[in-house]
């Protein structure tokens, strides 16, 4: 964004040779001022709203007469256009006068033609739009050749010496020759002496002796009194409607009517009979499989030979056969519903994580749990198959539970068996299939229900293997309880060295254990050495000892001595007091601080002496004073850098400019630059920017300077690595304010 301050025209500065500065007048109009001091006033635009602008005596003009409406892109001129031509899609007006086009002539379907220099039509020449047909009353005369998809001629002659394509005939009964033809067809019969055909002779009906050679593909012979093959017939269907088929071998399958009296088949490896079967013995080795949804009827009896019939249904007609577990129920005076696949292990509100509400729908019949949750998985099984049934038996009202089918994600509706009284008379079983917890599961209904959504309705379980749970400190697998593992290790505990602890929970089960090494008490130390081997103790005095040999470290809180400390290695510690003067053979190299600070005794000051001069730098209270000169190669950080003299900055003069482009202009690499060689188009490039750094550029030659940024870098609102064009004869400062943008400031010219 480029923002200008308004401008008496004498005060804006004149620029160099070549140049020109715009600024904005006090009457807020764009101004320029040229090197000659000339100021111009940019033109404003004419004319209203969706006038067209036009050279106006070298301002811009608009007027009413030529508008423009961008929404219907249409131009309205109003007036007269003088033009040398015109082109149009429409009616074309010349001199004021419209040009009257003329009406079609004839009726119509009449195809258009020149009648006399207007348009005519005729009865004899149509075209028909919807067939796409060329109708002619009279002759058509064609002297050159006549390509048509068909040509029809009703009556009269066809004169051609050549027709390509089909020739189409009404009932020819004179046609002496037609030359050598690829095709023929005849709708009609075709009576001949003999018919040749040496490719394909395709008829419905042939009549006398039809001889041909060896024919490999007959695909269809009609019907044959008789046909003699010396070879194989391999056909899809053969039919005999009456007489024999011989033949030592049929491949495929063999359809036959009604057979009383098959005496031999053979061997076959399936065969598949549609009506009854009537046998003295059937004898299968195999697997014997009825798949017909009809009553397959035995006469005699089944003898199982002391095997099972298995996955047989529930009875419900009085003849049907009887399962096990309908005896079963039966004699311990169960109501036996079909199976469930789920049944509910909690409240069907947190099972879909949602709000219940019940609808009793009528007297039970069409009742309803809803859910604002989702009804997905219970006990693990995924229900959401229409008319998967469930067993409800945990909600907060009883009288809500029951047998019910999955509706809808939201919906279970109980089910059509077990939504009025007379089916839910107590004594009610349903078995579960299914289910995490409940699966292969039975569920008697203890008590009748009088009303349904009012009486409560109580399942408990009559068998299967939910009939056990683990607690605490128990794992179930099937019907077998173990132990649950905990994470104690197994190993010894305890020891001449180690005392044993361990943690025990309301089970008596241990649940942690673990080693603690013993500490040795001092008062229960005797004799005079202390053995290597025990790293920690309650020592706190060994009286007074002759020496004390330490092969290793040795960490103490006050090191006391009369006598002399020999160290071969280092001796560390947080304090060394004393006046030192006895201290000897201490070379400066060896002296090191660590990580820790260097800190005087009582908050004296620190002197640093070098080189033979003392006092070279003194640290106080108050902060570090510098005799001589401080040399820094990094950074010098501080809150204010203060001089009561000068600062003074590092110069480069007699620079020489030098490439086109950022990659091969002169390097700046100090605080101030002097650029006295320029040759047209060459450039220097700035140093890779450091917020609040500062450089400035001296151009004393007679061409403009590019100055680039760093890789990355923007100068002003330009584009990143463009250079900004300096002046001839023009000094200004660089200002960085991040790692990429600089700001040109402080210019002057001269």
């Amino acid at each position: 964004m480029l923002i200008l301050k308004q401008n008496a025209a004498n005060t804006v500065p004149t620029p160099p040779a070549g140049k020109g500065t715009i600024f904005l007048n006090p009457s807020d109009d764009l101004a320029v001022k040229t090197a000659d001091g000339t100021v111009a006033t940019f033109p404003t635009a004419g004319g209203a709203n969706t006038q067209v602008y036009f050279n106006d005596d070298g301002s811009f003009g608009a007027n009413a007469n030529l508008v423009f409406n961008k929404a219907t892109s249409v131009l309205t001129i109003t007036g007269n256009v003088a033009a040398t031509r015109v082109l149009t899609d429409n009616l074309l007006y010349a001199n004021g006068t419209a040009w009257d086009l003329s009406d079609p002539g004839g009726a119509n379907t009449q195809i258009q033609f020149n009648d006399d220099e207007s348009f005519g039509g005729s009865a004899a020449f149509t075209f028909n739009k919807s067939s796409n047909l060329v109708s002619m009353g009279g002759a058509l005369a064609v002297t050159g050749n006549t390509t048509a998809g068909n040509v029809y001629a009703n009556s009269g002659t066809i004169g051609a010496s050549l027709l390509t394509g089909t020739l189409t005939t009404a009932a020819q009964p004179n046609i002496t020759s037609v030359g050598t033809l690829t095709s023929l067809t005849v709708t009609g019969n075709a009576s001949a002496g003999n018919v040749n055909a040496g490719n394909l002779l395709t008829a419905n009906y042939v009549a006398g002796t039809l001889t041909t050679s060896a024919q490999p593909n007959i695909t269809s012979v009609g019907t044959l009194t008789s046909a003699a093959v010396t070879g194989n017939v391999t056909a899809g269907n053969v039919y005999a409607n009456s007489g024999t088929i011989g033949a030592s071998l049929l491949a495929g399958t063999l359809t036959t009517a009604a057979q009383p009296n098959i005496t031999s088949i053979g061997t076959l490896s399936s065969l598949t009979v549609t009506g009854n079967v009537a046998g003295g013995n059937l004898t299968k080795t195999g697997v014997l499989s009825v798949t017909g949804t009809g009553v397959s009827s035995i006469a005699g009896n089944l003898d199982m030979t002391s095997n099972t019939i298995i996955n047989l249904a529930n009875p419900t007609n009085d003849q049907d056969a009887a399962t096990k577990i309908y005896v079963d129920n039966i004699a311990q005076g169960l109501h036996v519903h079909a199976p469930s696949l789920a049944a509910t292990p909690d409240t069907l509100a947190n099972i879909s994580s949602g709000t219940i509400t019940y609808n009793n729908g009528t007297s039970g019949v069409g009742a309803n749990l809803v859910t604002t949750g989702t009804f997905n998985l219970i006990d693990g099984v995924n229900v959401q198959t229409s008319g998967t049934r469930i067993l409800v038996k945990n909600e907060a009202n009883a009288a809500h539970n029951g047998i019910y089918t999955w509706s809808n994600a939201t919906v279970l509706t109980r089910a059509t068996d077990f939504d009025t009284p007379t089916e839910m008379a107590g004594g009610d079983f349903t078995f579960v299939s299914s289910g995490t917890l409940y699966n292969d599961t039975g569920w008697v209904m203890t008590d009748p229900v009088t009303t349904v959504g009012t009486s409560a309705v109580t399942w408990v379980q009559f068998s299967g293997a939910g009939t056990y749970t683990a607690g605490t400190g128990l794992t179930l697998n099937g019907s077998q309880f173990s132990i649950s593992n905990t994470a104690v290790t197994a190993q010894s505990y305890g020891g001449a060295d180690a005392v044993a602890t361990f943690t025990v929970n309301a089970q008596g089960q241990l649940t942690a254990a673990s080693n603690v090494v013993i500490a040795a008490n001092a008062a229960n130390l005797t004799g005079s050495t202390l053995a290597s081997g025990i790293t920690t103790s309650s020592l706190t005095s060994v009286g007074t000892l002759g020496s004390l040999a330490v092969t290793g470290n040795a960490n103490v809180g006050n090191l006391n001595t009369g006598g002399a400390v020999v160290a071969t290695g280092n001796i560390s510690a947080n304090f060394f007091i004393g006046n030192g003067s006895q201290l000897t053979g201490i070379d400066a190299t060896t002296i090191q601080n660590g990580t820790a600070n260097v800190r005087t005794f009582n908050n004296a000051n620190v002197t640093v002496s070098a080189a033979g001069t003392a006092n070279i730098v003194v640290f106080t209270g108050t902060g570090a004073n510098v005799a001589g000169t401080l040399n820094a190669t990094g950074n010098v950080l501080g809150a204010n850098l203060i001089s009561t003299a000068y600062t003074i900055a590092s110069v480069s003069t007699g620079i020489s400019a030098a490439g086109t482009a950022q990659g091969n202009a002169t390097a700046l690499g100090n605080m101030f630059n002097v650029v006295s060689t320029v040759a047209s188009g060459a450039g220097v490039v700035l140093p890779t920017a450091v917020a609040g750094m500062r450089i400035s550029v001296i151009n004393t030659s007679a061409n403009a300077l590019l100055v680039y940024p760093a890789t990355s870098g923007i100068i002003n609102s330009a584009a990143a690595n463009a250079a900004y064009s300096q002046p001839a004869g023009a000094r200004l400062d660089y200002i960085s304010t991040s790692g990429t943008q600089w700001y040109t400031l402080n210019a002057t010219y001269g």
